[in-house]
């Protein structure tokens, strides 16, 4: 597990394949994905996702980029998803400002 996170936390920017995560853990993608259920409650995605979005909280905090930039700053670059990415950190950023 230790490899894959490692592999994840230092590629989040750039586009990240289940395979990709599997192999940096030696494991067939359906292992991977059982790991990381069992052990992380989720997909390795949405682990990928989930850490995007906490580096993008730290980004928008520390800078005065907007949320779309950030957003392409930290891997979420598929224009068709970006506007829902974008929208989830928009919230997920005023939630943590409200605190």
């Amino acid at each position: 597990m230790k490899q894959m996170l490692n592999w994840i936390h230092t590629r989040y920017a750039e586009k990240i394949l289940l395979d990709d995560i599997a192999r940096a853990g030696q494991l067939s993608r359906s292992e991977c994905c059982r790991y990381f259920k069992r052990i992380l409650k989720k997909t390795p995605l949405n682990h990928v996702t989930d850490y995007r979005i906490q580096k993008s909280l730290i980004a928008l905090q520390q800078s005065e980029s907007s949320v779309t930039d950030v957003a392409y700053q930290v891997g979420f670059n598929s224009t068709k998803n970006t506007k829902k990415q974008s929208s989830q950190l928009h919230r997920a950023y005023q939630m943590q400002i409200c605190r």
